[in-house]
């Protein structure tokens, strides 16, 4: 995938979700409108729902809504941390938190495993990508060990 599309998305969402925060409400739609419209293209892709950037657009926009509720707002501010970290350190928790879900992972979580998911630093892989290939080298680990014993 090409990052360029991705990095424009997240940053003008972060614009128009900051506009938001400083009380220019159709800063807020905006940001849901444009959001809304990025995971509606990405499920509509190969892979469909099932794509984790499709669920992170979809999660994201459920916590937009979710934070027009009152007493909820401080979600927006939430989010709005959360995006600029995604474009300065290509963090992303709400992917990483997404991947613990049942529908994500092919197997039971381990605390190792959920430590390493939310805490290995950003890398030049996907995470999907880097979680499959460390599951498969811990598996191979545990494989050689039992074999040793």
């Amino acid at each position: 995938m090409n990052i360029l599309p991705r990095q424009i998305g997240w940053s003008l969402t972060a614009l128009l979700l900051g506009a938001g925060l400083a009380g220019w409400m159709p800063g807020l739609y905006g940001a849901m409108a444009l959001t809304a419209a990025r995971a509606a293209r990405l499920t509509l892709q190969p892979g469909g729902v099932r794509r984790l950037d499709a669920q992170v657009r979809w999660f994201y926009l459920g916590l937009l809504l979710l934070g027009m509720q009152p007493g909820l707002h401080w979600l927006h501010l939430a989010q709005w941390v959360g995006v600029i970290v995604l474009l300065t350190t290509d963090y992303c928790l709400a992917a990483r938190l997404l991947m613990l879900l049942p529908w994500n992972r092919d197997e039971p979580l381990t605390v190792r495993q959920v430590s390493w998911l939310l805490l290995t630093p950003p890398g030049p892989r996907p995470i999907r990508l880097r979680w499959k290939a460390a599951l498969r080298h811990d598996r191979i680990r545990h494989t050689r060990r039992q074999a040793s014993r």
